[in-house]
Parts: structure tokens; C-alpha cells; sequence
């Protein structure tokens, strides 16, 4: 019996009949567009038994089955978006089980809130069966789950929201600093052509005084009348003057310091660049705005946003890290603003470790990705999160590391407390030993004099047990001699 919505037609496929079992042949959830999702289904076991599934984010209310029909109820939730949905229902009896396929689709969300009860079989006259008070109550039920949902959901609405008005807020701060900058590069314009026109003003008027002859330069003083018969000698011509100006002396040029002004004029030069696409100029123009002033927190900010669109992982990488020590919260706007696979690529970039199978990090990283998928799926919201669990499992390694470095430490102590007490009781049982040693040697001392009195005994008991037999033979012989007499 698959699953069906309400507003279809409802029709039963199939149904498992075997001594006194009601079962449907299959649960099928068809699509799911909502976060959570509530069917019931109608069945019918000759004894108790238990209903379990084998599929995470499937629960079957109640999960005890009592002998005749029951009306089970199916909460589909914390199920991921684009996935299907494929395992079994298990009735647990005491003699076996029965298995009931489950299947379905899990599209992209359409609505935030749980949808309507789908019911299984609403034509079925066991459906009629039910009371009107077991129909409130799981109205009640249901709009109170309902409520509950859309208070969960309520906080990630607001914070939803506050993250558009953080993001409109940088978007007015980025062009109130473009209009700022704009406006000190026109002054600055204006300055250098002002400076301009007083230099070529003061270099006219260096020209004027050396080219333009004064009064009384070149006049020929007033010659005598010549006497009446006598023809004036001409006047030779007089020398013209030497009218050549001297070179002017080279004007110094201007030293280019490292300064402020010059490295806005450049943040500014990389912005118009940026605007005009052309992003190799405008990553150049940053890089000198950033030489001329290394903590410009914008030109930082700025130069990562144009490796991140000329997909330069390690450069991004480099520039998001000067702009966390400058301003972290900079920092975190920017790397939102890339998508989860390139932050993927900066996390291994930066710890290249976490792409190699079964090492410690990498290991860390993917315990913390399952138990927060199965248990906060909402860290998975922003595209930082690669980078964020990396963080977090390179700190929770470095922990590992110190706290097994104390336990072998530690270990390592009660290892020299161990063998300091070995020592003590070596050199207990060596001064013992030695006791014993000088003991068993005077002993031994003893039992050999004692055993050098005995030989001397015995020596004098064969000397008397020799004197006792020759004085034995004398008496015989002094007998023998008397008995012949």
C-alpha cells in the first residue's frame, strides 16, 4: 500500500495477508517538500509486536503494535535536501520479523513548516473506526507541533535577516569608503595641477626676466656734430649683447615615501580596475597600496576577494589570514562571501593533512561532520564551515597530542618511582644477603670446629677402643699362664 496525498484519489495496491497479518507491501513517501513530514498508515497484527525503522529521521508513533488494528503514526524529519530515502520498516515479532520497503524523494524545501497529515486508505472502513476524540487529539497534536516547528525555525528567520542587514550595512560602508576615496583623489588631483601651474608660472617668468631687454640695454649714446666739410666716420657696429640664457638648474625629483594618501590612491586605482573587470591590474594596484601601508584593512579585504575570482586558493588563503589578525570581523564577511567548495580548497590548503585518508586530523575532521550532521545540521548553513570544523579538529588534535604527551609523561614518572623503589628494595636485599652471607660463614666456622672436635673424639675413642683389646689380650695371656701353672 503506497503512500498518497490527500487531495489524490486513493487506491490500495496491495496488501500482506498471512495468518491474521494486515500489512502494506511498501511505504512510499513520494516527494517530500517539506522539513517535516506526517503520514499514518493502517495495519493489522494477530499478536504484539514492535515497528522500527531502518532509515534515520523515520519514527513510527507508537512504535508497539497491539494485537488488532493499530493506526501508526510517521514523522519524516532531519532529512537532507536532494536525497532519496531507501530502507525498510521491521515488525518485530517473537517468532521473526516482516520487512516493509520505505522509499522516497526529498526535493528542496518549498515551505518551512510541516505539511498536513497524509493519510493512508482515508476509503477504508477501518479509517471510519476511529473516535472523534482520537481525530482532536491529533489535530491538537499536530498544531502544536506545528507551533513548536515554526518556533524553531523562527530564530533562523531573524538570523537570516540580521545577516541581510549586516550585509547591506558592509555594501554601504564599501561605497561610503569608494565615495570617500573618489573625493580625496580628486583634492589630490586638483593639488598636483595646482602645482603643476605654479611651477611652469614660476619658470615664464624665469624666461621673461632673462629674454626681454630692459631700458637702456643697446642704445648708442649721442655722437658730437661733425664739423661742417667733414664726413662722420661710420660707427663700427656695436657687439650685440651674448642674449643666450643659462640652463636652469634640474629641478630635484619628487621622493616617493610610503605614505597614507599614496596607498588610498592606489586602493583607489585597484577599485576602478575592479569595476572595469579587469582583475590582474586591480590585484597589483592592492598589492602596492599594501606594500606602501600593511595594515590597510580594506586593500586586504579587497586583493582576497580577486584571487578568490581568479581562483587562487593559497593567495586568498594568505590575504584572509592578515585580515583576520587585523579585523576577525572583516575576516569572516569576506570568506562567507566565497562558496563551500573554494573554502573546501583553502582548508586543505592550509592543513594538508586533513586530504590524506586516515590520518589523526583528517580522522577528527570527519567524526566532527558526522555527529553534526546528525545532530546540528544547521552548521553545515554557511560556506565557512569547512574551515571552521578544520580549526576545531586541528585544536582538538593538538589537545590529543598534549594529552597523551602528559600521560606518557606521567607514565614515564611512575617509571622512576617504580624503579627507585626496585633499588631500595635491591639494596635492602643485598644488605640482607650480606647479613646472611656473614652468618652462614661463622656458622659454617663453627660447624667446621665442631666437626674437627668430633674427628679428634672419635680418633681418641679408636685409641681407647685399641688399648681396650691389647689390655683384653693381656688378661687372656695372663690367664692362659695361669691355667698352666
Amino acid at each position: 500500500m503506497s503512500l498518497i496525498p490527500e487531495s489524490e484519489i486513493v487506491t490500495e495496491e496491495g496488501t500482506k495477508k498471512n495468518c491474521g497479518w494486515d500489512l502494506p507491501t511498501s511505504l512510499d513517501f513520494g516527494e517530500i517538500t517539506s522539513p517535516v513530514s506526517y503520514y499514518i498508515v493502517e495495519v493489522v497484527v494477530p499478536i504484539r509486536a514492535q515497528i522500527v525503522s531502518t532509515i534515520a529521521g523515520v519514527d513510527f508513533d507508537p512504535a508497539i503494535l497491539n494485537p488488532g488494528h493499530n493506526s501508526v503514526k510517521i514523522r519524516v524529519h532531519d532529512v537532507f535536501s536532494d536525497s532519496i530515502l531507501l530502507g525498510y520498516a521491521e515488525i518485530v515479532e517473537p517468532q521473526g520479523s516482516h520487512l516493509i520497503p520505505i522509499s522516497g524523494w526529498v526535493r528542496s524545501f518549498t515551505a518551512t513548516t510541516a505539511n498536513s497529515v497524509i493519510v493512508i486508505g482515508q476509503n477504508d472502513p477501518r479509517c471510519e473506526a476511529i473516535s472523534e476524540e482520537a481525530r482532536k487529539a491529533e489535530e491538537a497534536r499536530r498544531a502544536e507541533e506545528m507551533c513548536r516547528v515554526e518556533k524553531a525555525l523562527k530564530p533562523a528567520e531573524e538570523a537570516h535577516k540580521a545577516e541581510e542587514a549586516h550585509e547591506a550595512a558592509v555594501e554601504a560602508h564599501i561605497a561610503e569608503e569608494a565615495r570617500k576615496a573618489e573625493k580625496a583623489r580628486k583634492a589630490e588631483v586638483r593639488r598636483i595641477t595646482l602645482a603643476i601651474g605654479i611651477v611652469l608660472l614660476i619658470a615664464l617668468v624665469y624666461l621673461v626676466i632673462l629674454f626681454v631687454p630692459h631700458e637702456g640695454d643697446n642704445v648708442v649714446p649721442n655722437a658730437p656734430s661733425p664739423e661742417p666739410g667733414i664726413s662722420p666716420s661710420p660707427l663700427p657696429p656695436s657687439p650685440e649683447p651674448n642674449i643666450s640664457p643659462s640652463p636652469l638648474p634640474p629641478s630635484p625629483e619628487p621622493s616617493v615615501s610610503p605614505s597614507p594618501l599614496t596607498a588610498k590612491e592606489l586602493f583607489r586605482n585597484g577599485f576602478d580596475y575592479f569595476k572595469q573587470n579587469d582583475i590582474p591590474n586591480a590585484i597589483e594596484a592592492y598589492k602596492r597600496a599594501i606594500s606602501f601601508k600593511h595594515n590597510f584593512a580594506d586593500a586586504w579585504y579587497n586583493l582576497g576577494g580577486c584571487y578568490a575570482m581568479e581562483d587562487d586558493a593559497a593567495n586568498a588563503d594568505d590575504a584572509m589570514i592578515h585580515l583576520e589578525r587585523l579585523d576577525p570581523g572583516r575576516a569572516k564577511d569576506l570568506i562567507r562571501s566565497w562558496n563551500a567548495d573554494f573554502v573546501q580548497r583553502i582548508a586543505v590548503s592550509r592543513y594538508p593533512s586533513l586530504a590524506v585518508i586516515d590520518t589523526p586530523l583528517n580522522l577528527e575532521f570527519r567524526r566532527r561532520c558526522d555527529y553534526y550532521r546528525a545532530n546540528r545540521p544547521s552548521y553545515f548553513g554557511y560556506s565557512d564551515w569547512a574551515l571552521s570544523l578544520a580549526k576545531e579538529s586541528v585544536k582538538a588534535v593538538r589537545n590529543n597530542s598534549n594529552l597523551l604527551s602528559r600521560q606518557a609523561h606521567n607514565a614515564i614518572l611512575a617509571d622512576k618511582a617504580k624503579i627507585a623503589q626496585l633499588q631500595k628494595q635491591l639494596t635492602q636485599l643485598e644488605k640482607e644477603g650480606d647479613d646472611l652471607l656473614t652468618k652462614i660463614t661463622s656458622e659454617s666456622i663453627n660447624a667446621m670446629g665442631h666437626y674437627d672436635r668430633i674427628k679428634r673424639h672419635d680418633k681418641l675413642d679408636a685409641q681407647c677402643r685399641e688399648l681396650g683389646d691389647q689390655i683384653d689380650s693381656l688378661h687372656s695371656e695372663i690367664e692362659r699362664l695361669s691355667g698352666s701353672e
